[in-house]
C-alpha cells in the first residue's frame, strides 16, 4: 500500500499544531509527516517530529550529517531515541558560521545509525539534479551498502524522469518527492538553486500543480512505492484537497 507523507517546515509550534490539525482532520488516511532540519529556524526537525505525533503515528525527522560529529556518538543516539524512522541528508554549510559543523558524511551516519540501533529504518536522500543519472545511482548504491533503507528524493517535475529511475531503483522502498511550482519565479527558483528539470508541457498554475500530483501519485500506486508532497509557500491543505482523497 502506498505511503503518503506531507512534508511541513515547522516555523513555529502554533503554525504546526494549526497544520497538523487542518491536515489530520481533512485527510483521515494520511499517517506520515516528515520535516526538514533548516538553519534558519530555532525548531529542530527531531523537536517538531516529536510535537507531531500527537497528529500523526509517523514522524520522520531529517537529520543533518553535518551536524553531528559520531566520536561524540550521544548526541546523535539522544537525537533519534523513540523514533522509527529518520531521515538521513549531507546538509549544507552554514554561510555565517553560526554553527558547528563537520567532516561527516551521510554514509558515515547510515552506517553509524544501522550499528547501533538495528530496529531504526534510515532513509537516505536521492537528487535527480546533482550530477548525472550514473553518478547519483552510484552514490545511490553507497548509501544502500552503508544499510540504507530506502530513498527521499528532491522532488520531480517529470513523469518520464520518475519512471526511468524507478527503473534503475526496482526493489528499493522510495518516497518520490513533489511540490508545487506556480509561475516564473518559483520556476526560476528551481532551476537556478536546485538546478531542477521541467518538461515543456509542465503547467505552472495551480491546477496544474495538483493535477501532476495526482499523476505522481497513481505512478506511485503503480509502481508499489510512496510519496510525499512538499506544499512549499502555499497552505498545504489548498494544495492537496486536490490530490488526495478526502475519506
Amino acid at each position: 500500500m502506498t505511503r503518503i507523507s506531507v512534508e511541513l517546515v515547522p516555523r513555529s509550534f502554533d503554525h504546526l499544531r494549526e497544520e497538523c490539525a487542518a491536515i489530520s482532520s481533512a485527510f483521515p488516511s494520511l499517517d506520515t509527516l516528515n520535516i526538514p532540519d533548516i538553519m534558519r529556524i530555532p525548531i529542530r526537525s527531531w523537536e517538531a517530529c516529536r510535537f507531531t505525533t500527537d497528529y500523526f503515528p509517523n514522524s520522520i525527522p531529517h537529520l543533518r550529517a553535518i551536524d553531528f560529529n559520531l566520536e561524540s556518538s550521544q548526541t546523535i543516539l539522544e537525537v533519534v531515541e523513540g523514533f522509527r524512522e529518520v531521515l538521513i541528508v549531507s546538509g549544507d554549510p552554514p554561510h555565517d558560521f553560526s554553527r558547528r559543523v563537520y567532516s561527516t558524511k551521510a554514509t558515515d551516519v547510515i552506517k553509524f545509525l544501522k550499528s547501533k540501533r538495528s530496529d531504526l529504518k534510515v532513509y537516505a536522500a536521492i537528487d535527480p539534479y546533482r550530477s548525472g543519472i550514473q553518478q547519483e545511482l552510484e552514490y545511490t548504491t553507497r548509501k544502500l551498502d552503508s544499510g540504507a533503507d530506502g530513498f527521499f528524493t528532491q522532488p520531480f517535475f517529470s513523469i518520464e524522469l520518475m519512471s526511468v529511475f524507478a527503473d534503475l531503483l526496482q526493489g528499493v522502498e522510495v518516497f518520490w518527492g513533489i511540490s508545487p511550482v506556480i509561475g516564473e519565479r518559483s520556476r526560476n527558483y528551481w532551476e537556478t538553486t536546485n538546478r531542477a528539470i521541467f518538461p515543456s508541457h509542465y503547467d505552472f498554475t495551480h491546477e496544474g500543480n495538483q493535477e501532476f500530483g495526482r499523476r505522481a501519485l497513481d505512478f506511485a500506486d503503480r509502481n508499489d512505492s510512496n510519496i510525499y508532497f512538499m506544499p512549499i509557500r502555499m497552505k498545504a491543505i489548498d494544495y492537496l484537497s486536490g490530490i488526495i482523497p478526502t475519506t
